[in-house]
């Protein structure tokens, strides 16, 4: 397999230089943070190492989605398991290890890098001397036109779920020697490398989601489908690791609220694509819609409850009543078919103070004080995750 490196828009993958012991010159090619747009012919990117020429020598799975994130992924998926060519297997909440075979030499890499990530390289090879040493094996599964794909489980890995010791579990093959990146599935074990568990689930797509949706202490599983050109990949995710994930980068209530008035945030196309270009992934966003249907509810509820308000103040001229005392008299009396929260918004439009009326509108709109919106504002725009100390709204 080759890959044109010319034609790779270089806005949406990284291109990388790196070197190999015995190997020499290898390009990595992987998303850029935050990519979530694929296009069809660009799937086989997540994870190649090639040769200066684009000859691919090593290779992650290809992009594969969530369920509900792509229709035409859903659609195969779909018919797989109404016709018996999809099993289900356990999701592994862990990290990718890929073997290779290159020029006679093993290479052991994750999968944004060229070798094991430097922060679990020592756990994972220890892993490897005590329980699977054949890996380092070059005469072992030695065929340069393929990886091993194993997924890394730890304590010390822990992303959500928790695990009790560390694994090495194999998933499946990813094959480069034709024109195609083709996936197999791991369907027995391999050496002391024991494959990912399959489960029995619902074998259609909406009572699966259903079931795998109130999954508790689990990941959720994959569906992996048998087609033409190998094997189709598409993660179920429980509501459970999707809420805890998502609250590992705090997207809390109310961190979502602010995070939307800080950036001028009124509709959720809007916050799906400030997310991605802030690189949160798909379970981030996901987790994010019920929070902004939410919090748009009550923006929409509070903006028509203002656009009454005018037309009660506007039908009794309420901005030229001669006194301060008669325009808070008739506040109070409009309060009380229209909000005691009104009362001080009331005030300031008729009194002609126009940015403390802006105010207090924007902060009945986004259900805080106004020293609470004066706060966020202070506090400018920060990004998802990056040190923020708010609690849970």
């Amino acid at each position: 397999m080759k890959v044109d490196v010319g034609l790779i828009d270089l806005e949406r993958f990284h291109v990388n230089q790196r070197s190999l012991p015995g190997v020499g010159d290898v390009l990595l090619i992987v998303p850029q943070k935050g990519s979530h747009r694929w296009e069809e012919h660009e799937l086989h990117l997540r994870s190649l190492l090639c040769r200066p020429d684009g000859i691919v020598i090593s290779s992650g799975f290809g992009k594969f989605f969530n369920c509900g994130e792509n229709v035409k992924s859903d659609n195969i998926v779909s018919l797989g398991l109404a016709g018996g060519r999809s099993s289900i297997k356990e999701k592994l909440d862990g990290s990718l290890i890929i073997r290779s075979v290159i020029d006679g030499t093993v290479n052991l890499r994750t999968r944004g890098c060229e070798n094991i990530a430097e922060n679990m390289r020592d756990a994972v090879m220890r892993l490897i001397g005590d329980e699977h040493p054949w890996l380092l094996d070059p005469a072992v599964e030695p065929n340069e036109g393929k990886s091993l794909l194993m997924e890394y489980i730890a304590p010390e890995n822990q992303i959500v779920v928790r695990y009790d010791r560390p694994q090495l579990i194999g998933l499946g093959w990813s094959v480069f020697d034709g024109d195609d990146l083709i996936i197999t599935p791991l369907l027995s074990a391999l050496g002391t490398l024991k494959p990912v568990r399959s489960v029995i689930l619902p074998n259609d797509i909406v009572g699966l989601r259903q079931v795998v949706a109130g999954l508790e202490g689990e990941e959720g599983v994959v569906v992996w489908t048998q087609t033409a050109t190998g094997a189709h990949l598409c993660k179920f995710k429980s509501l459970w690791y999707m809420r805890l994930h998502a609250l590992r980068s705090q997207a809390t209530p109310r961190y979502m609220r602010e995070y939307c008035v800080l950036n001028g945030i009124s509709t959720l196309d809007e916050l799906k694509n400030a997310l991605f270009k802030e690189g949160f992934d798909w379970e981030l966003v996901k987790f994010a819609e019920p929070i902004f249907n939410e919090f748009k509810a009550e923006y929409d509820t509070a903006m028509s409850r203002l656009v009454s308000l005018h037309a009660a103040m506007s039908a009794c001229k309420m901005h030229d009543m001669p006194t301060r005392k008669d325009k808070a008299l008739k506040a109070q009396e409009l309060a009380g078919c229209h909000g005691n929260d009104m009362f001080g918004y009331m005030m300031a439009a008729s009194t002609g103070d126009v940015k403390l009326a802006a105010e207090i509108a924007d902060a009945l709109c986004v259900c805080c004080s106004v020293n609470e919106l004066r706060a966020i504002r202070k506090r400018g725009v920060e990004k998802l995750g990056s040190g923020s100390v708010i609690d849970d709204g």
